[in-house]
């Protein structure tokens, strides 16, 4: 069956704006989209979304089959039959991303109703350390404790439920969004393992906030040995848990 190709579809759409003696930008315009956008298309570096193809062909004086096969020649009921295969192709491809980030969504709300949770036991459990008289402000308590706060915007609010394609495409072990910064010696992130790096990284956050408080109390109070002992940990665990997501995802793949 014949594939679209985006070179050709490219070419016959800058060859009929120009012949309609448009700019990139008048046609970008028509579609509330950007000329970059049309740009891209016609140097054959990205196809209109679906939802573009027919208002676009109708502007360019074609046929969605036209536009798809990349040619204004005429097109025999066959080739009609294969665009119409492939169209069903775009479409449904086009469906299973849209499903694919509502998960995403779906997900990541989930995962920020737990933070909820898990902020509000940290605060009743800071509550009862306060009421309990235990120094709190103390450096070997409050330097963990931001760190998880921080951690806990990035992973739950900031970061990204999927990366950009280039990821995928090359051996890439750091990450940067916003206020966070990661690199992983002898990791390579990528979808594949991304959403389990993820979901390891979130749920050790959501254990620590949880655990911390009460691992002061018992333990985080006694001088000398103890200092530092709980920044320790939440950093250990953080970085473990990258790397756990990571093993996890290259298990899951081989099986």
């Amino acid at each position: 069956m014949e594939q679209i190709d985006p070179k050709k579809v490219g070419t016959l759409i800058r060859q009929c704006r120009l012949d309609k003696q448009l700019t990139q930008k008048q046609l970008a315009d028509k579609f509330f989209l950007s000329d970059s956008t049309v740009s891209k298309w016609e140097r054959g570096l990205g196809l209109p979304d679906v939802e573009l193809l027919l208002p676009l062909a109708d502007e360019l004086e074609l046929t969605v089959s036209q536009l798809l096969l990349g040619s204004k020649d005429h097109v025999d009921q066959y080739e009609v039959q294969t665009v119409d295969q492939l169209l069903g192709q775009t479409i449904e491809l086009k469906v299973n991303q849209q499903a694919r980030a509502q998960e995403r969504l779906a997900r990541r709300r989930q995962y920020q109703g737990y933070l909820v949770l898990a902020l509000g036991i940290w605060l009743l459990e800071n509550l009862y350390l306060y009421l309990k008289q235990v120094p709190l402000w103390q450096e070997d308590y409050w330097i963990p404790s931001v760190l998880l706060l921080i951690f806990a915007i990035g992973f739950f609010f900031i970061i990204h439920e999927s990366l950009p394609t280039y990821y995928d495409e090359h051996a890439i072990s750091f990450y940067t969004d916003g206020i966070l910064r990661m690199n992983l010696r002898g990791i390579s992130f990528n979808n594949q393992n991304w959403p389990y790096i993820l979901l390891r990284s979130r749920q050790t956050i959501l254990g620590l906030l949880i655990v911390s408080p009460l691992f002061y109390y018992f333990f985080g109070q006694s001088a000398g040995k103890w200092n530092w002992l709980l920044t320790a940990i939440v950093v250990i665990a953080l970085s473990v848990s990258l790397y756990l997501g990571a093993y996890q995802a290259k298990k899951a793949h081989q099986e």
